[in-house]
């Protein structure tokens, strides 16, 4: 019994001491004393944050010198051996670029040298190594990119300061001004209403003459006609839903999902680093040429470089899992007709796949299937192959227009993707 505790205390030992030889490999610096800023760049959204106040630069040092580290190797010898089974972490989840700032002193003089490192949910990257810590499921990612990330949710999100205190607590903003309530606090009401004490919303607002008539539930705000607005009264406080309230005194209402937090603004392009948790999901896309359901659990957004391109993604998490685009064919040399009437399914799937920009080289592994299409001349599934990094596609043809859903099915199974893609509907 004693020979196995002294063997543990030497596994423990030597866990301690590869995990603190790879955590200076990634910073190279003995004390969080030496760090005099780190700066953070999201790498999903168009968001930077800087930690320069000491404890937080001492809580994130203290976090990655403490997390055990699962495996590391030089960087080049992991993608040569995982090129095909893993991704770069933008591929994936969220992930942050970290340069550290850190003093050097040389005979008397003071100098910055700075590190930088990439941190996804299971890994952490430099130039020259790969530390394999965490998994890439949610609520499993490693410390350090927890700490990362929840950082990041109260850094610069808003064009104010948001402290952690003001999270998860359904706290209404008005024009970055928190509102602070004398009685009562907001709720959500059956109608999944989110409802807010009449008297100091209206004042921030700056609506103060608005009355509510209780027993008409009719609010008028200055000299304009009563307007219905069924609010609720709990322990003497009036409530009223903060959306229609808001939108009577011309006020936008962003909704933040993930921090449950409510901004009041007369601002239309308000600033929020992540825009997608901001809006409830919109899953029925709706064009000019095609319309196409998602799941209630999916959202969308159109590219912001290709016009013809909307993504789709999961709305709790923000990852990507696939997209829609439309495609002209202008190849006149390719007769669709004539390859379709005599069955020539291979020369067909290489053209469309040539069409968007795929070249397979080597053995083409595909998985094919077509047929005539409820809304289409003609649908065809091309299957996943180790080139194309498990993607699949679905190509519904109209004349020289072929629209093409892709998906990722490392994301988004077989089952999901063939309720999406059957409720494709040429307009």
């Amino acid at each position: 019994m004693k020979k196995k505790c002294i063997v543990m205390v030497l596994i423990c030992c030597l866990l301690h001491f590869v995990t603190a030889l790879a955590s200076d490999m990634i910073i190279v610096v003995n004390n969080a004393n030496d760090i005099s800023m780190v700066y953070v760049e999201c790498g999903n959204y168009n968001m930077e944050f800087t930690i320069v106040e000491q404890n937080e630069i001492k809580q994130m040092y203290d976090t990655l010198m403490n997390m055990p580290i699962d495996q590391s190797m030089p960087k080049a010898d992991y993608f040569k051996t995982n090129q095909y089974t893993s991704y770069s972490p933008w591929d994936r989840r969220n992930f942050y670029t970290v340069r550290v700032e850190i003093c050097k002193n040389m005979q008397g003089k003071e100098f910055i040298v700075e590190k930088e490192f990439t941190v996804s949910a299971d890994k952490i990257y430099n130039d020259d190594w790969v530390f394999t810590s965490g998994s890439s499921d949610i609520g499993k990612e490693n410390e350090f990119y927890k700490y990362i990330d929840e950082k990041a949710k109260t850094k610069q999100k808003y064009l104010f300061d948001l402290e952690k205190s003001d999270m998860y607590q359904n706290h209404v903003f008005v024009e970055n001004e928190k509102l602070h309530y004398q009685w009562g606090k907001p709720y959500f009401n059956k109608y999944n209403q989110l409802m807010v004490p009449f008297k100091e919303l209206k004042t921030a607002l700056q609506k103060p003459s608005s009355t509510y008539n209780i027993k008409t539930q009719m609010v008028t705000i200055g000299k304009n006609e009563p307007v219905a607005l069924y609010g609720e009264i709990i322990d003497d406080v009036i409530y009223v839903p903060v959306r229609t309230f808001a939108e009577m005194c011309k006020y936008h209402t962003y909704w933040d999902n993930e921090l449950k937090i409510v901004l009041l603004t007369k601002n239309e392009n308000i600033e929020l680093w992540n825009r997608r948790n901001i809006y409830p999901p919109q899953s029925r896309i709706v064009t000019e040429e095609y319309t196409l359901n998602l799941s209630e659990t999916m959202s969308y957004e159109k590219s912001e470089f290709e016009n013809d391109t909307i993504y789709f993604y999961d709305y709790k998490t923000g990852i990507k899992v696939g997209e829609i685009t439309k495609y002209i064919d202008l190849d006149d040399r390719f007769n669709f007709k004539q390859e379709y009437e005599e069955k020539k399914l291979g020369s067909i799937t290489d053209h469309f796949l040539d069409l968007i920009g795929i070249q397979l080289y080597g053995s083409k592994d595909l998985q094919m299937m077509s047929g005539d299409s409820n809304y289409a001349d003609f649908e065809i599934w091309v299957g996943s192959t180790k080139e194309d990094f498990n993607m699949v596609y679905y190509f519904f043809v109209n004349g020289k227009n072929i629209y093409v859903i892709s998906f990722d099915e490392m994301l988004i199974d077989g089952v999901e993707q063939e309720k999406i893609v059957s409720t494709f509907e040429y307009r």
